[in-house]
């Protein structure tokens, strides 16, 4: 028992060095010239001690040999908890020696200065500050070295790092906004919060086991004190001042002892103080060093401290031997053999694990026909003298001249050598065909030795770093140093964009844009797929990744919409997921799993209309059908709603082309999905609308958008866009047109919003009761000064009718029983003059625009007649037709899908055309000429008989032989031309007649306006070939200084009668609703009728 207690008793005093403390003293080497080194002593007083020779000689094992360097000034010294270990820098490298001497190890590998190293609570980690990228910021490494990441990301100077007591955080002071304040990062979601902000600079931190972190700072009155914040409470407590100056404060381990420098007399000592006591002791007290930075040794933990290596290759290399390094007093360093231990290859897009199931799903349908044809487009393009040559046409690449950020230069590159390169490295990987290999290492030497000739860089995007990748073991070794050196380098403008650009991690607005998006993109893949080789630093890898990070959680918000919209979403998204799902494959990158990105998809699902098939067009946005990166599914397989979004409209095989489809893509079940567990209502904070859903059973979605950024064609401000029945009765141009009279809103004497920011979000929010959901919108802001221009511009000034006030409530009334949902707009404008305000609504092309009695507007499909089409498109319909005169004769068709058209004349032989339909609005009807090789089509016809023929899948009604070029905005009965009706063609084969459904919207004005106004909206597509789109829209006008409008929007099923409507009394069969106005506020009451 005696032994067993001694033994426990000496281990707790081996363990336990909480009385001892180390800091660094001036010292006179063997010259006679001023150094520092560290040194330990004893809370009491004795055993002081040189840990460091003062003739030691700092050297720098940065990327080769650089010599010895930096000042030899050896201080700010820590102690590991682990064995002791003492880590200290003289600047330009961190150190570290063991307590009771023998070798120094220079354990930083890279180039840039170091300060203030500390050990984590666990000995295993250390956090020091560096100006790695040329400011200072704080990074953590291995104690051996390995898997350096930064850990804040600001442009100022980041300094002083302590740990947390748990490990999980480090808090540091910053000069982020221009005086030294204190932060706090978390390790694990690398979010930054500030603490604590002074009038005077925070210095020196020293986070305690008790909670507080310990600080130094100069008072108003100049003198000096020390302090502490209970990081709990928020909570500040003065320790004490002193007029004289004192700083770097340490906590001993049971926080009832500070240790700090101050100046006594002409000289800094160690003193320290006794909290209970509330005395100062001077611990040093020398009247010729300076001494500096004071810290406790730590309670000892148990473990054992892993062993340092020499890196013995290092020293060889440098022409260095071990003289001057053996000892227990060394004069010189060893280097740290620092681990590497180097991802696996392959590592972009997938691992040597998926490989098996890669090739089992290549021999499956659909995809084994698929992956045939892309090894046939392999094997052609290694016989193509051309995919070489095209190789020499880089130093011509014009893209290069007019985009002055490398990204974009890349990002519009196409060349046949660069697609057939990673093509046949992919071939190489799935086959083991060494051929595939040696074709595609071939290119990129090649193209790699034309590049640097022409530019001493290289195209580096995501294409490239696959193939370095998995063309890695075909690249002979002396060939594959040069390629690193030049790829590395081609890395370095693009870090430069990543960290500096306005929308870089240091810009004015970091992550705030799309841009962001593409940035990382571009730099990320080539630097994952280079890390770990020789002399290469993974911090190009760490600022993609942290850009990326940073921009999908800035860019896209909580609720998984991005600012700029859906169009503005999938193609830099579809751009990034490549670096994504490898940084998942290769587990660098768990802050995926809380990302914003992940909820993207409930972003879509939450705001998609027409039985979720199709996203609304808002802003920056087109309708399109229901797409998005088919990445997103594989990064997260197991979002709630992927599968659903994926199986509720067909996909195309056509992504089979590229190997991300073949790695990625799935088959559609085309099947309609069960989204009923979707929110009623919806704000998204990012793009700034509203949606207001229906019960599922009637599948109507409205839309409110009010963006306070002026944007690309962010114009509106308080919009509403209106699906029922699948059909778009209140709709918007998209990115075509971003003039304020293109949306469904107020005008005041014509005019809207300019392209101007608005401080205060305009969308107030939802509310809803029982009967109602309301959006507030609050739009007076949108009609104050602007300017012409680019937003943030200076430019030409555009008023506008000044208002006073501006507000719109849009409500959504929800059916029950066979009252159906239905909706109320109403507005109030205030004007400082009379003026003319108007409530405009805008409906899609293809739309018919009918007054009636009332003054309520219907709003319906103009085609009133049946039409068809073949799903073949090979069955024939034909017309027998009288020309009147001689003439040159415009082929139009009034369709409403798109697809070839085969054309016969007089018996001649069939011949393809096609027509233009805008993809930004699917399955609306509208005229389109018939072009050929992208000119009209002109048909030549004589005067009397002619048989006109055609086979088509498109849904068409009518076709027209006119003399005028363009029929847009015409109904489909115009009388602008011959018209040859689907219903009076002869007709053979696989024909499916449809019949029009009259579904209708009705505008309702609750209170009669002045004048009703009814135009055709005419404007041409902003992208998609700049195809010509007619859009009828009408309004509700009033005058004077003060207006109000309040229109009921009430769906109607084909076949159904309208409520009654007596002022704003509102009658069905069942039920009655009054709609009154309180204060401005609109409420509606619903008084159920007997039976």
């Amino acid at each position: 028992m005696k032994f067993i207690l001694l033994v426990l008793f000496l281990l707790g005093c081996s363990l336990s060095f909480g009385d001892e403390l180390v800091f660094g003293t001036d010292a006179r080497d063997s010259l006679g010239k001023m150094v520092r080194i560290p040194v330990t002593m004893k809370e009491d007083g004795s055993g002081r001690r040189n840990l460091l020779s003062p003739d030691f000689v700092g050297e720098n094992f940065w990327p080769g040999y650089r010599g010895a360097g930096g000042p030899s000034l050896y201080d700010t010294a820590d102690v590991s908890p682990l064995g002791r270990r003492v880590l200290f820098t003289n600047t330009f490298s961190l150190y570290s020696l063991e307590w009771n001497g023998g070798p120094v190890f220079a354990i930083s590998r890279f180039t840039r200065e170091k300060y203030q190293p500390r050990w984590s609570p666990d000995g295993k980690k250390i956090a020091f500050a560096s100006d790695l990228n040329e400011n200072c910021e704080i990074y953590v490494m291995n104690g051996d070295g390995t898997e350096l990441k930064k850990i804040t990301w600001n442009k100022s100077q980041n300094l002083s790092p302590t740990w947390s007591p748990d490990g999980k955080k480090i808090a540091f002071i910053s000069d982020r906004n221009k005086k030294f304040e204190l932060f706090a990062t978390d390790l694990k979601s690398f979010q930054t919060k500030q603490l604590l902000a002074l009038d005077r600079d925070i210095r020196e931190p020293d986070w305690g086991k008790n909670g507080k972190i310990l600080f130094s700072t100069q008072l108003e009155n100049g003198t000096y004190a020390l302090m502490s914040l209970n990081t709990e409470t928020g909570k500040t407590e003065t320790i004490f001042t002193s007029p004289a100056w004192c700083g770097h404060p340490a906590w001993n381990s049971d926080c009832t002892k500070i240790a700090y420098s101050s100046v006594q007399g002409s000289s800094a000592d160690i003193m320290i103080y006794d909290l209970t006591a509330r005395k100062h002791r001077n611990l040093t007290d020398s009247p010729v060093e300076n001494e500096y930075f004071p810290r406790w040794v730590p309670v000892q933990l148990s473990e054992q401290a892993p062993a340092l290596q020499k890196d013995m290759d290092a020293l060889a290399s440098a022409g260095l031997d071990e003289e001057e390094r053996r000892g227990n007093a060394p004069l010189r360093p060893y280097p740290l053999k620092i681990p590497n231990v180097p991802l696996p290859r392959p590592r972009m897009l997938f691992t040597a694990e998926d490989l098996p199931g890669i090739c089992a799903r290549l021999a499956s349908e659909p995809y084994s026909t698929a992956w045939k044809r892309f090894l046939a487009r392999c094997d052609k393009a290694m016989h193509d003298p051309n995919t070489m040559q095209s190789i020499q046409s880089i130093p011509q690449d014009v893209l290069r001249e007019r985009y002055a950020i490398t990204v974009f230069a890349e990002l519009y590159y196409r060349a046949p050598w660069l697609e057939a390169m990673q093509n046949c490295a992919f071939a190489y990987q799935v086959t083991r065909k060494q051929e595939y290999g040696d074709y595609a290492a071939r290119v990129l030497l090649q193209a790699a030795k034309v590049s640097h000739d022409a530019y001493g860089v290289m195209h580096c995007d995501e294409r490239t770093a696959c193939t370095f990748d998995w063309v890695y073991d075909r690249i002979p070794q002396e060939e594959r140093q040069a390629l690193c050196r030049l790829l590395n380098r081609s890395l370095e403008s693009k870090k430069q964009t990543c960290l500096n650009n306005v929308v870089g991690i240091y810009g004015r607005n970091p992550g705030s844009g799309n841009y962001a998006i593409y940035f990382a993109a571009s730099l990320g893949p080539m630097a994952l797929a280079l890390s770990g080789e020789p002399s290469i630093s993974d911090d190009a890898l760490d600022i993609a990744s942290h850009l990326a990070e940073l921009t999908l959680n800035t860019w896209i918000s909580p609720k998984g919409d991005a600012e700029e919209g859906f169009s503005y979403f999938n193609h830099p998204c579809e751009k990034i997921l490549p670096f994504l799902i490898s940084l998942q494959k290769n587990r660098l990158a768990p802050w995926l799993e809380v990302s914003n990105l992940k909820n993207t998809l409930t972003w879509i699902a939450e705001s998609a209309a027409n039985n979720n098939t199709e996203t609304p067009a808002i802003g920056d946005c087109d309708y399109l059908t229901l797409r998005f990166p088919v990445g997103l599914l594989e990064l997260y397989p197991d979002t709630p709603w992927g599968e659903k979004l994926w199986n509720n409209v067909p996909r195309s095989e056509k992504e089979l082309n590229t190997i991300t489809g073949l790695l990625w893509w799935r088959p559609s079940t085309n099947e309609k999905q069960d989204f009923s567990q979707l929110p009623r209502t919806v704000l998204f904070p990012k793009m700034e609308f509203a949606v207001l859903r229906a019960a599922p059973q009637e599948d109507f979605l409205l839309t409110v958008s009010a963006p306070s950024g002026a944007g690309h064609a962010h114009l509106e401000y308080g919009a509403v866009t209106l699906n029922a029945f699948g059909k778009r009765f209140l709709a918007d141009p998209g990115q075509a047109v971003s003039m304020p009279d293109c949306h469904s809103q107020i005008l005041v004497n014509g005019a809207g919003r300019v392209r101007n920011t608005v401080p205060v979000p305009m969308l107030k929010g939802i509310s809803s009761d029982k009967l109602t959901d309301t959006v507030d919108v609050d739009f007076t802001d949108a009609f104050r000064m602007g300017f012409f221009g680019a937003p943030g511009t200076s430019g030409i000034p555009c008023g506008r009718a000044g208002i006073e006030s501006g507000k719109r409530q849009v409500i959504q009334v929800r059916g029950a029983g066979d009252i159906p949902t239905y909706y109320i707009i109403h507005d109030s404008v205030l004007t400082g003059q009379p003026a003319v305000s108007g409530q405009l609504f805008v409906t899609d092309q293809g739309m018919r625009l009918t007054q009636e009695e009332n003054g309520a507007l219907r709003i319906e499909e103009a085609v009133g007649e049946e039409y068809g089409y073949s799903p073949s498109g090979k069955a024939q319909a034909s017309w027998r037709i009288q020309v009147p005169a001689d003439g040159l004769y415009y082929l139009h068709i009034y369709a409403k899908t798109v697809a070839n058209v085969w054309l016969s004349v007089d018996g001649q032989k069939e011949k393809p055309f096609r027509f233009a339909q805008p993809p930004s609005r699917p399955n609306t009807w509208q005229w389109r000429p018939i072009l050929q090789n992208k000119e009209l089509l002109c048909l030549t016809l004589t005067r009397g008989e002619h048989t006109i023929a055609v086979k088509t899948s498109s849904q068409f009604c009518t076709l027209a032989l006119s003399t005028e070029k363009l029929l847009l905005g015409e109904m489909p009965e115009t009388d602008k031309g011959i018209l040859l009706k689907f219903e009076k063609a002869e007709k053979t084969g696989d024909w499916k007649t449809l019949r029009p459904s009259k579904d209708a919207l009705l505008v309702i004005p609750m209170e009669t306006p002045e004048k009703t106004e009814m135009d055709i909206l005419r404007f041409t597509t902003r992208f998609h070939g700049q195809l010509p789109v007619a859009m009828p829209r009408f309004s509700f006008n009033k005058s004077g200084k003060e207006t109000s409008f309040i229109s009921l929007l009430f769906p109607l099923k084909d076949g159904s009668q309208p409520p009654k409507i007596q002022g704003r009394i509102i009658s069905f069969p069942q039920a009655e609703d009054t709609v009154q106005i309180t204060e401005g506020k609109v409420s509606v009451t619903r008084k159920i009728q007997a039976p």
